[in-house]
């Protein structure tokens, strides 16, 4: 005879309870695991200011270690959650009463028509029947319950309020800190106490004939700063001009446009400015 229907349901019923324990195991670990680097990543860009390239690194790899915990908590395993043999082992290990009879059955269903001299129809039978009768009062939410999970659980509940207290946090910002972190592409001005302003050309973002000089003008309040440097960014080469100072907080230096699009930032202090565009 093949394997009972009974036993077979109650199997599925297991690899489907597990795939999902399994599944809300990965997303609770991988988001515990991206929220806390994350906010670490948002801790380095205020101590340190990280520049853009250490930024998308630190990032890549917060993204990385979320993908790497999601992997080793769920899908490395998926595979396992439709083997009606391997389901039957761990079924076993978790109700050592059923210990190898439940692997017996799944074994003997498959193997019906091999070797019929072996043994004989009637003991297969009643092993099924056997087997069908005890397997159906097996409570799997009980033999797999969320408590196995619940760790990864409360880790993604401490990650999660340490992500709240660093948003909700008075004068930290802490909603821009943790957008440069997720989205280090995102052109977002920096976290600072030191706070530039660009005050020429009016609008920052402009419009100018190509060969140009432009006249960048930039002020400086908060902390306050001995030495502002504008970045500009065209045609895939990079350079950095030292502003001068042109009155109290007040620096000044002009760029040529020579490219189809110029793009410029100001430094100065711990703050660094979004990129302009002319």
């Amino acid at each position: 005879p093949a394997l009972s229907p009974a036993t077979e349901r109650r199997l599925r019923e297991f690899g489907r309870r597990r795939r999902t324990l399994l599944r809300q195991c990965g997303i609770f670990g991988a988001l515990a695991v991206l929220f806390g680097a994350l906010v670490i990543v948002a801790a380095a860009d205020a101590i340190f200011a990280l520049d853009d390239a250490a930024r998308y690194a630190l990032s890549a790899a917060a993204y990385g270690l979320a993908g790497f915990e999601l992997w080793r908590l769920y899908l490395r395993y998926r595979h396992g959650c439709d083997d009606l043999c391997l389901l039957a082992r761990m079924m076993e290990s978790a109700r050592p009463d059923l210990r190898e009879e439940v692997l017996s059955a799944v074994e003997l269903g498959r193997l019906r028509e091999e070797r019929p001299a072996l043994d004989s129809p009637v003991f297969r039978t009643r092993l099924q029947e056997e087997v069908a009768r005890r397997i159906v009062t097996v409570d799997v939410g009980r033999l797999l319950p969320f408590r196995l999970i619940a760790r990864w659980a409360r880790w993604l509940g401490a990650a999660t309020l340490l992500l709240l207290l660093l948003l909700l946090m008075p004068g930290a910002d802490g909603g821009r800190r943790l957008a440069r972190a997720a989205l280090p592409a995102a052109n977002l001005p920096r976290v600072s106490r030191t706070v530039l302003t660009v005050r020429s050309p009016e609008p920052a973002d402009a419009v100018v004939p190509r060969g140009d000089a432009v006249a960048v003008a930039v002020e400086a309040s908060g902390r306050r700063v001995e030495e502002v440097v504008l970045e500009t960014a065209a045609d895939g080469h990079r350079a950095r001009l030292r502003m001068k100072p042109v009155g109290p907080g007040r620096f000044a230096a002009s760029v040529d446009a020579l490219g189809s699009r110029l793009r410029y930032r100001a430094r100065g202090g711990d703050a660094i400015t979004r990129w302009y565009e002319l």
